[in-house]
This record gives structure tokens, C-alpha cells and sequence, in this order.
């Protein structure tokens, strides 16, 4: 079991963009990362429990599902493995390209 702090912010570009020349692994990390990030928003305002986001585990020999929550828009995401038990935090990924929770929230008011 792996456990993952990751800062969203730290593996892009002034853009707001994936770098095309991040390192492989970088690149899987961070797709990874934004994947979660645009799955457990996606499901805003319903998401004070664990979801399903489609995803697999990134673990070459696991593949597990990822299920992933956050109470509030300003919390990081919490995501895990269901079957090798990984999990890990996302922080700084509001106002992201793939945060939907805060665009959701921006067109209501």
C-alpha cells in the first residue's frame, strides 16, 4: 500500500496545462491526477461520500478501482484503491481545467 500527497499545481505549466516535456512518469502521474480530479468534481455537489470514478489503479499489477471524494470546494480530493488499498490527497485543484465543482458554482451565483 502507497499512500500519494500531490499538489495539482506542481506537475503543470504556467498554463494550466500538462508540459509536454514532463518525464513519462511525470506525465502518467499527472493524468492520473487530473482524471481523478475531473471525475470526483464532475459529481459536485454529491460527493460527502466516496464515488466511483471509472478510473483504474495506476499500479501496473493492480488496476483496481479508484473511488474518490471532498467535502468542500477549498479540501483537497481524497482518492483510493479498492483493491491494493493506495490512496492519496490532491491539493490546489480548484479552478483547474479539470475542476467542475468550481465551475459549477460560478455559473449558479
Amino acid at each position: 500500500m502507497s499512500s500519494y500527497t500531490s499538489n495539482l499545481q506542481h506537475f503543470l505549466d504556467k498554463n494550466g496545462d500538462i508540459p509536454l516535456d514532463i518525464h513519462p512518469e511525470g506525465r502518467k502521474m499527472a493524468s492520473f491526477l487530473t482524471s481523478v480530479v475531473d471525475r470526483v468534481t464532475a459529481s459536485f455537489p454529491f460527493v460527502r461520500e466516496f464515488i466511483k470514478t471509472g478510473l483504474k489503479c495506476m499500479k501496473t499489477d493492480c488496476r483496481g478501482a479508484i473511488i474518490g471524494h471532498f467535502r468542500n470546494e477549498n479540501e483537497p480530493i481524497v482518492w483510493q484503491c479498492m483493491k491494493c488499498s493506495d490512496f492519496g490527497s490532491i491539493s490546489d485543484w480548484q479552478n483547474s481545467h479539470w475542476d467542475k465543482a468550481t465551475n459549477k458554482i460560478k455559473k449558479t451565483v
